[in-house]
């Protein structure tokens, strides 16, 4: 078992109360990342009050192509199915 599995299995977790993400609450940088997987939902929440307070169509095309793209890269992340780099290196 490598050092890097280890480090993730001794570690309790803990989770974020806005949604189910789970990060170590003694490392900053967990808990930074954390709040950065939530970031999507801001954009769309950003996207959507900018949508409905100025009514302009070009805000409507920036959310249809953002939303367009996340569709393309789900389906191309099913499609391709390649194995991470990482994983290689630590022997999971």
């Amino acid at each position: 078992m490598s050092i890097y599995n280890a480090s993730f299995q001794d570690a309790s977790l803990s989770s974020l109360s806005l949604t189910h993400v789970q990060f170590n609450p003694q490392d900053i940088v967990s808990y930074a990342f954390a709040y950065i997987t939530l970031l999507p939902i801001f954009i769309l929440v950003f996207y959507l009050s900018v949508i409905i307070s100025r009514r302009e169509l070009m805000c409507v095309f920036m959310l249809t192509g953002q939303l367009l793209n996340e569709a393309v890269n789900a389906i191309l992340k099913e499609y391709l199915r390649k194995e991470r780099p990482f994983s290689k290196c630590f022997n999971t």
